[in-house]
């Protein structure tokens, strides 16, 4: 009897919890259907947007880069058209990046030769390639003043050529086959010693170039109120760390020089602690002496 009973008892509270349980995975089963219609309708418009991004982005290259079919391209940016080599991935993806209205990486130092330069006076790309300081230079002067353009790759120097000769610049800007000091300079002194005295003076260098080497041979520039424009960072394949920075740091200091880095893409002068500096995967540094007229001009006094 008493088994029975218990018999009883336990079929019904299984088919209670049974019951229960069933209406339980309904109702789950359910909202689930629900959260994954509409998580099903979220996939479909982000997918939309993705094609439609896609697509705008696809119109820019159209719009941007156009293959000359010389192993060539001509790519239309802020500064104006650019050739470059298609091989060369890396000054394309530079270059690119200029074509957007925030400039890119490059479009700070643009903007801080665009307020600091003026008619007659020197601007100098070391590593100039692929021109788009150079025409910026030329554009904020007014093709008045001493442009000199340093490019020793053989392809990059003729692309930097057809961009200058395309831009009407041939008689303003002087292309130089060679670095103004170190390998491959035929005349390590002479060429930067020669120039003559202006109200203002840029230097610009690229990442191929030794900075402590360049700080020694550029010296004599600082005494006539030189401003140098250099990148460094960790991804630089000849950024400065521990003796070496110590070095060029305190080669600064000796000939009273002030360094600031230049925003990527505002040109705003910001004043970095030096372990920001040191620990940057990027940045763009620019050097002056304390009353240079630089400071002034690019905003920051």
């Amino acid at each position: 009897m008493l088994k029975y009973l218990f018999g009883g008892l336990a079929r019904k509270v299984r088919s209670y919890f049974s019951a229960t349980l069933h209406d339980k995975i309904g109702d789950l089963d359910e909202k689930f259907g629900v959260h994954q219609h509409a998580l099903t309708n979220l996939i479909l418009k982000l997918d939309s947007r993705l094609n439609d991004l896609d697509h705008q982005i696809q119109s820019h290259l159209n719009r941007s880069f156009v293959s000359l079919g010389n192993g060539s391209a001509l790519i239309q940016t802020m500064a104006g058209p650019i050739v470059c080599d298609c091989e060369d991935t890396q000054t394309i993806a530079t270059v690119m990046t200029n074509t957007t209205t925030n400039g890119g990486p490059a479009h700070g130092v643009t903007l801080i030769l665009n307020k600091c330069l003026m008619p007659g006076d020197t601007y100098i790309d070391i590593g100039a390639s692929p021109g788009l300081h150079l025409i910026a230079a030329a554009k904020s002067m007014y093709a008045r003043g001493t442009i000199l353009g340093f490019e020793p790759t053989g392809i990059r120097l003729n692309l930097l050529r057809s961009t200058v000769r395309m831009h009407g610049l041939d008689s303003l800007v002087k292309i130089i086959d060679h670095l103004p000091f170190g390998t491959g300079s035929s005349n390590p002194n002479g060429i930067l010693a020669e120039l003559p005295p202006t109200p203002a003076t840029i230097i610009r260098s690229d990442r191929s170039i030794g900075l402590l080497e360049a700080f020694h041979h550029l010296e004599p520039l600082f005494r006539r109120d030189a401003t140098w424009i250099f990148p460094v960072g960790i991804d630089h394949p000849h950024s400065v760390h521990g003796a070496e920075a110590s070095a060029l740091l305190n080669a600064f200091e000796s000939f009273d020089l002030v360094w600031r880095v230049i925003h990527p893409e505002t040109g705003m002068i910001e004043h970095w602690p030096l372990a920001r500096l040191m620990s940057a995967k990027s940045a763009i540094v620019v050097v002056a002496r304390p009353l240079s007229h630089f400071w002034k001009s690019a905003g920051a006094l």
